[in-house]
């Protein structure tokens, strides 16, 4: 087994080749290393997975006809098991998901077709790499997870850096979240607005994370743009709503 970044026949003949992709807007470097491998290992079954293969399948089996296996969804033999970290040694962070999917159905939101069943997990211990001194958390909504306490438990008591990337659910900050956040390293908060109907939600929020010692510059809020239910004036309404 092997495992290369970009175009490398690494000295040896393979298989089976599996090849991921990511946002849909990038697929031109995965048509081309699709098409590099293929040309260079006739013989090699080729699986291509990830975001853009689950969200479009149909584009992909059609640019590669038959020359491809199309993987939708997650590899789910993997989803307990911790990333060989060494392969990217200057990289100094674990990613993990402590849970899949999320409760929400927001209509501009793929994560309904990429992980359509919520599911969580109660430990996050054995995803952590030894030596690494930060998590980055890629949870879709982690606080609608039933087991947030026991995460947010186990984050105090190893002492690490901490990123929820993908933001908190405003909806679903109360004051028990907020006590928890404070006992935990987060130098930077997200959340975001996306909506106008989550305003009032979002502003109770921010003022309990005032209150209760978070300065409003360590606060990131997500504002997602050009929805086809949006409009300008929604748009610049929200970014006014976020200056005040």
């Amino acid at each position: 087994m092997r495992f290369v970044r970009g175009f490398s026949d690494n000295g040896f003949e393979p298989d089976v080749i599996y090849i991921t992709s990511l946002f849909t807007y990038a697929y031109e470097p995965v048509h081309d290393v699709i098409q590099w491998y293929s040309e260079k290992f006739k013989k090699a079954r080729i699986v291509v997975g990830g975001i853009y293969a689950t969200l479009c399948p149909d584009h992909l089996r059609e640019t590669f006809r038959n020359r491809i296996d199309v993987h939708q969804g997650l590899v789910l033999e993997v989803e307990n098991i911790l990333p060989d970290y060494s392969l990217v040694p200057g990289w100094r962070a674990s990613i993990l998901f402590s849970s899949r999917g999320c409760i929400r159905k927001c209509p501009f939101c793929s994560v309904p077709v990429l992980e359509p069943k919520f599911e969580a997990k109660k430990s996050i211990r054995h995803f952590i790499y030894p030596g690494h001194k930060k998590v980055i958390f890629w949870d879709n909504n982690i606080l609608a997870s039933p087991y947030w306490k026991d995460i947010f438990n186990e984050l105090e008591e190893l002492d690490l850096e901490i990123d929820f990337n993908q933001g908190l659910d405003a909806r679903l900050l109360d004051e028990d979240v907020a006590g928890k956040l404070k006992k935990i390293k987060i130098p930077i908060l997200r959340l975001a607005y996306d909506s106008k109907g989550i305003r009032t939600p979002l502003k109770n929020t921010i003022q309990l994370l005032g209150r209760t010692g978070t300065r409003g510059r360590k606060i990131i809020v997500y504002c997602l743009y050009n929805h086809k239910d949006d409009t300008p004036e929604d748009f610049l309404n929200r970014i006014k709503d976020l200056l005040e």
